[in-house]
């Protein structure tokens, strides 16, 4: 149920960069990321937080994806 959650969507945008909105992105409840996007190094901006990926890419997830313990709950 997402009645009432907090959800941000999150591209693969250089817009980010020096944004500082990884604390409000990783706060959310739920953190949707959209297409290929590389290994996030710059969590202040980016946060790390991911809940449902949406990959519209004919190469495979990267295996980082699914290493980070953060993200067990990758949808």
């Amino acid at each position: 149920n997402i009645t009432n959650k907090i959800i941000t969507i999150v591209g693969p945008s250089h817009n980010l960069n020096d944004s500082n909105l990884g604390y409000i992105i990783d706060n959310s409840d739920i953190v949707i990321r959209l297409n290929k996007f590389y290994k996030i190094n710059n969590t202040k901006d980016f946060g790390k937080k991911i809940n449902i990926l949406f990959y519209n890419f004919y190469e495979p997830i990267p295996q980082y994806i699914f290493d980070n313990s953060n993200n067990s709950n990758l949808y």
